[in-house]
């Protein structure tokens, strides 16, 4: 550890000197060699205000022929937003999970059998986990995704019961992460049988993925001002001078609000950008009670076991309710889509703060539909709080 703060220090002090004086020009030139859909907003930036001069300038110079015909008004295409009376069901994923969760729910029709259809499947005590703990073993990846799911279908058993009326019509669902697959589930676009099968290939490549290379995620908050970017190649630069890592992985694994993001990648690079976080203009970093680097490409071999898995699935896109995918932030419209979505997000960040957006953007003076958190904890309540808070006034969460 020591030994650690000492190379810390040292590459500290070299990274304040190349930072001194043309921050801005090396933040846009790394900014220009990412994926522009990547970091979107990290970074700060000006615009060249004499090309902009000169713009209007020309602009002005022009002088409008009147022989010639206006150009043709391009159709506008309807902006698309949920109905009002549409309910919206989100499901939550791995990180969202607590010792005692399911309890509420346990009493429930068939909530007990599928408690134990899942432990059966999984071979473990998954109720008695979930009740109980210990901690350490709900959070291992192998027993927290299906906990998290299963606890999520018990809450949706809930639902049914206490609000009857939003289940039976359409509505539109998203699931974090994990939550995906729960979502899919209750769209009826894979059967429960083909989720314990899709699950315990995803859970378990994902726990050997993690055992392989040490990895994790940490959230942390971003403004206009800051370097998130920089901040990911400083890291990477570290890794491979200070820790000997050859190809050191640092993404950003999801977009939450416009504030919030979350990384992941190798321990030592969220290290680094835990201890030079004002640096970069990042506050409130914070590791997640998860194994491993998930939706970046330390995961590529479990999304390559997942492909193999999702086909032998059969899928149904005939169903009344929507769902929208973590990878693309859209619903699917055919079968190979679907697929691609549930591997792909595997190792590319999830667009929540997007889908977001989509469900809850609409025009002014139109309402808000209600929405339903079903499953443990509340934190894509919370998120839709910071993105959007008049549609949070419609916000139920379904305790269990």
């Amino acid at each position: 550890m020591n030994l650690y703060r000492k190379q810390l220090r040292l590459f500290r002090n070299t990274l304040k000197l190349s930072l001194s004086g043309n921050i801005r020009v090396n933040a846009n030139q790394i900014r220009k060699a990412h994926d522009p859909g990547n970091d979107k907003g990290d970074d700060g930036g000006e615009e060249n205000s004499s090309s902009l001069d000169s713009l209007l300038d020309d602009l002005m110079m022009q002088s409008p022929n009147p022989n010639q015909p206006p150009p043709a008004r391009e159709k506008l295409k309807k902006k698309f937003f949920v109905n009002e009376k549409i309910p919206i069901l989100l499901f939550p994923g791995q990180g969202s999970q607590f010792v005692g969760m399911g309890k509420k729910a346990i009493h429930y029709p068939g909530v007990k059998e599928m408690y134990e259809q899942v432990s059966e499947h999984f071979r473990t005590d998954i109720l008695k986990l979930c009740l109980l703990g210990p901690k350490e073993e709900l959070d291992k990846t192998i027993n927290c995704q299906p906990a998290v799911f299963v606890t999520s279908l018990a809450a949706l058993e809930m639902l049914k019961e206490l609000y009857p009326e939003v289940t039976e019509g359409r509505s539109y669902t998203a699931g974090y992460s994990l939550g995906e697959i729960t979502a899919c589930v209750f769209a009826g676009v894979i059967s429960f049988a083909d989720a314990l099968t899709l699950l315990e290939t995803r859970a378990y490549s994902m726990q050997q993925a993690s055992l392989e290379v040490g990895g994790g995620m940490m959230t942390m908050l971003t403004s206009h001002e800051s370097k998130l970017g920089l901040a990911k190649e400083a890291a990477q630069k570290y890794c491979k001078s200070e820790c000997g890592i050859s190809d050191p992985v640092i993404q950003t694994a999801s977009y939450l609000t416009p504030y919030h993001k979350v990384v992941a990648g190798h321990n030592e690079a969220l290290d680094f950008i835990n201890d030079t976080a004002p640096s970069f203009g990042l506050r409130g970093c914070k590791r997640l009670p998860v194994s491993g680097a998930f939706h970046s490409r330390l995961m590529d071999p479990a999304r390559k076991e997942l492909f193999s898995c999702v086909s032998k699935i059969d899928f149904n896109l005939k169903t009344k309710h929507r769902v929208l995918y973590n990878y693309t932030a859209k619903t699917a419209n055919n079968v190979k889509s679907v697929k691609r979505n549930l591997c792909e997000q595997l190792i590319h960040p999830i667009q929540w703060e997007q889908i977001m957006q989509i469900m809850y953007g609409r025009p002014p003076g139109i309402g808000f539909p209600h929405t339903y958190e079903v499953g443990p904890g509340r934190q894509l309540g919370y998120i839709l709080r910071l993105v959007n808070k008049k549609a949070y006034a419609n916000y139920h969460r379904i305790e269990v």
